[in-house]
């Protein structure tokens, strides 16, 4: 997907969380990422404010077109499957997690049928916030005022920026801290 419009975005927020004390993290599919030849020099990921290459999956490829176009809406988030951990933006290190979210597959032809699409998103995660179980919900609107931050403005001010809840989902809160770096079709 190349939006510059997006692009932009996304890495003016990375420029911003340089500024912050980030505690560093790993995941699975940013070391897949480091080590597939086709998939470096594609983006280069900034390991000091944990960006990393998530799953997102979708309910269509409407969806992900949308997203492509116009990037993550908060107006739309948890709109299909809720929001456990908060509202916000659901991304997995696992594509299985993701996967789970595609719900039923469509066809294109004959040819092309029982299709699922995910996006392989670049995220910001900065500080990332463990929660180990669904918080209430006073709970979730405090874990999203400590990961927007002052003013409700996502930056390395922020105490947190992102939520990795029951240890399998990345919620991020702001649309600038996901860029949908690829759409991929797959048939299982």
């Amino acid at each position: 997907n190349e939006h510059p419009t997006l692009l932009a975005r996304f890495l003016r927020a990375r420029e911003g969380l340089r500024a912050g004390n980030i505690e560093r993290r790993r995941t699975h599919t940013a070391s897949i990422w480091k080590n597939t030849p086709g998939l470096q020099g594609i983006a280069e990921l900034e390991a000091m404010v944990n960006e990393f290459p998530m799953w997102h999956g979708t309910t269509s490829l409407r969806a992900a077109g949308g997203v492509c176009e116009i990037g993550f809406d908060i107006g739309c988030a948890g709109s299909s499957t809720g929001s456990v951990y908060s509202p916000g933006f659901y991304l997995a290190d696992d594509p299985r997690v993701s996967h789970g979210y595609t719900k039923a597959p469509w066809s294109v032809s004959s040819q092309y049928s029982k299709l699922s699409v995910m996006l392989l998103c670049r995220v910001l995660c900065g500080n990332i916030k463990d929660s180990p179980h669904p918080p209430s919900e006073e709970q979730k609107e405090q874990l999203t005022a400590k990961c927007l931050g002052p003013g409700g403005t996502f930056g390395a001010a922020a105490e947190y920026h992102s939520v990795l809840g029951g240890n399998y989902a990345y919620v991020c809160f702001h649309r600038d801290q996901v860029y949908p770096a690829f759409a991929i079709l797959y048939r299982l």
